[in-house]
């Protein structure tokens, strides 16, 4: 997941770096989330994203939240904390949103209650891994040649 400004990813690295940081989010919610509701929910998005990604491609994820993040990439650039605590994916896009992208919302609305409710080293940690990923979509754009 380490990227650095001078260091050129391939498609398939940047493909690679995102996902794992999808899985580390999803890691950190499971060891937050103990009740049975919260385990169900993460089992399901598990579940989501490994059909996605052996349906789609696993490039699927990446595009698919990439609009998100570029759509409230000043809000994160900027660390807007009331952003990260309160934003409401489903209520400003849910007319827009695909069946087959429902579950990039869940996590998104799951990121958003963790963070909330986190400690600080827990809130930069998740900080770090919305920023990296919003830094590999872009990447990911520049290689590929996708406009934005």
């Amino acid at each position: 997941m380490e990227n650095t400004e001078t260091e050129k990813r391939s498609a398939g690295e940047i493909v690679t770096d995102f996902n794992a940081r999808v899985n580390e989010a999803i890691r950190m919610l499971d060891r937050r989330l103990t009740d049975i509701a919260g385990k169900a929910l993460i089992g399901r998005l598990r579940s989501r994203l490994s059909l996605v990604r052996n349906t789609t491609g696993r490039e699927y994820v990446l595009t698919a939240a990439g609009p998100f993040l570029i759509g409230y990439s000043e809000k994160i650039l900027d660390r807007d904390e009331d952003f990260f605590m309160t934003v409401d994916v489903r209520a400003t896009h849910g007319h827009e949103i695909k069946p087959e992208e429902e579950f990039v919302y869940d996590l998104i609305r799951e990121i958003r209650i963790l963070y909330s409710k986190a400690k600080i080293p827990e809130r930069d940690a998740l900080y770090d891994l919305v920023l990296g990923m919003l830094t590999d979509y872009l990447g990911f754009c520049m290689v590929t040649g996708v406009k934005l």
